[in-house]
């Protein structure tokens, strides 16, 4: 009766052992698979992470995984090309208020190296909702307001649909109320 159930333990344990085995190596295959699409020759997974991470996930930190100051420097170094005529800041939020501080530090970069070049900036918020309102000191314009698939209009140039605006930032700063850009302006 001894042997049988030290048999039973063994075989209990040799279970346990293989599903611990076997655990750990999907642990290791899902995390060198990941690893390959992130870092691998596949930028366009990890955009795609990015982006879904600052829409709908709360972990919005992780774009700061992939974008840091090297991104900002490479981000100029382009912008040093004759034929970029400016930058346009999408995807995610970048208003959010979790993500306005790297929106305005890489908007304040370019702006003071290429002040002549314009900044735009596509947002879900509506101008007078944003939280930090010092991003405006370096944006040209914004389009603002959250895409609706009602009111979708393909004759719509810089916007998706019909409630979108686009705004000339700085010459509504200066009058005071909400100005919207027109494209012979060329601010």
């Amino acid at each position: 009766n001894n042997i049988s159930t030290k048999k039973k333990k063994n075989k209990k344990m040799k279970l346990w052992q293989k599903i611990v085995v076997i655990l750990i190596c999907l642990g290791l295959i899902c995390c060198s698979g990941l690893a390959f699409l992130l870092y691998g020759p596949y930028p366009n997974f990890r955009n795609w992470l990015i982006t879904t991470a600052m829409t709908t996930m709360s972990h919005k930190y992780l774009a700061t995984w992939f974008y840091d100051d090297d991104t900002i420097n490479k981000v100029l170094e382009i912008g040093k090309l004759d034929y970029i005529k400016g930058l346009s800041i999408l995807g995610g939020e970048p208003l959010h208020p979790k993500n306005i501080d790297g929106t305005i530090k890489m908007a304040k970069a370019f702006h003071k190296e290429f002040p002549d070049k314009t900044i735009w900036i596509w947002s879900g918020f509506l101008f007078e909702n944003v939280c930090n309102k010092d991003i405006f000191k370096y944006i040209d314009v914004l389009v603002d307001g959250q895409y609706q698939d009602e009111l979708h209009d393909p004759t719509l140039k810089w916007c998706g649909s019909k409630n979108q605006r686009v705004i000339d930032v700085q010459k509504t700063l200066k009058d005071g109320k909400i100005e919207l850009w027109e494209e012979n302006n060329a601010s």
